[in-house]
């Protein structure tokens, strides 16, 4: 593993026990076995570190999204592959949710940029699945780009752990009612 990835991999597992701001530079220098000077070659900051854990983070999420959906062959399993992967998914990626609240007014530029690249490259997952729905006929959607892009947005609750914390519900109740609500919107009614 060359040095950048161990840098990468150290402030990841450091961020998501301690949070950005206590963790220091000599902290990931010394958990990933690097001088604080090698990683001053590769960074400017800490915030930089941040920004690249995020977007591998983001990569990650987004590969294994695509990788679900393509694995099935009818559109509601696509619909529900990406649903299921990202739901379970998202609670293990706990840095990529770290640049919203508590990090977003501290760290604004960088972090709405990440998030709006993972908002536009999710909801083009889900324009594909829509768009394959509407031609097969099995959904009525007007605006496939709006509903995906709505889709996307609704589906930012779920990735806050107290947002259904109180529900007692696992991963695949979350995924099969998020299914029946959308499913019941999306079929084509005779």
């Amino acid at each position: 593993m060359d040095n950048n990835h161990k840098i990468l991999a150290s402030a990841q597992k450091l961020f998501s026990a301690h949070g950005l701001k206590k963790v220091t530079t000599d902290d990931i220098a010394r958990e990933a076995h690097v001088s604080k000077a090698t990683i001053y070659k590769l960074y400017r900051n800490k915030q930089e570190i941040l920004k690249d854990v995020v977007r591998l983070e983001m990569e990650e999420l987004l590969t294994e999204i695509r990788e679900a959906v393509a694995a099935q062959t009818s559109v509601e399993d696509r619909l529900g592959a990406h649903l299921q992967t990202k739901i379970a998914k998202v609670h293990h990626l706990i840095n990529l949710h770290r640049v919203t609240r508590a990090t977003m007014a501290e760290y604004w530029e960088e972090a709405e940029v990440l998030r709006k690249k993972f908002m536009l490259e999710e909801s083009n997952i889900l324009q594909g699945i829509l768009d394959e729905g509407r031609k097969s006929g099995e959904f009525e959607v007007e605006n496939v780009a709006a509903t995906a892009l709505f889709m996307v947005v609704s589906l930012q609750s779920l990735e806050y752990p107290w947002s259904v914390k109180g529900l007692n519900m696992t991963v695949q109740d979350q995924v099969d009612c998020m299914l029946d609500i959308l499913l019941r919107g999306l079929r084509k009614r005779n």
